[in-house]
């Protein structure tokens, strides 16, 4: 059997966000198998959500959002949040994230990558 390489079939970037956001990130034309990843940065260090929304044969899901960031610096009072995850994806359904916003003050920065994996 041979080893495929997976190929990136999007990578969105969104800077500088200080309310809500929506992106469609990928429509899938077949269904199948997709890792997405997503990274955030976040000034203040205020913990909320920005999930990936997608749709399988099971219907709609969201993933990811936790709204728990992995490294924080307190003397900058800055955090990242970062997340990976294997999903199946109905043909024509798009991959999309959205949030309503951070909390008053906070100013964002959140970053995708799609991968098919078929």
């Amino acid at each position: 059997m041979k080893a495929e390489v997976p190929t990136i079939v999007a990578s969105i970037q969104s800077l500088n966000q200080t309310g809500a956001f929506s992106a469609t990130l990928f429509t899938p034309s077949s269904s199948g198998l997709f890792r997405i990843s997503e990274y955030l940065e976040a000034s203040p260090a205020t913990p909320f959500t920005v999930p990936v929304m997608y749709t399988d044969d099971l219907g709609s899901q969201t993933v990811g959002g936790s709204g728990q960031f992995q490294s924080v610096d307190p003397i900058n009072n800055v955090a990242a949040a970062g997340f990976s995850v294997l999903v199946r994806v109905k043909a024509g359904q798009p991959i999309t994230s959205a949030t309503g916003g951070p909390p008053a003050g906070v100013t964002y920065n959140v970053y995708y990558v799609v991968e098919d994996m078929n």
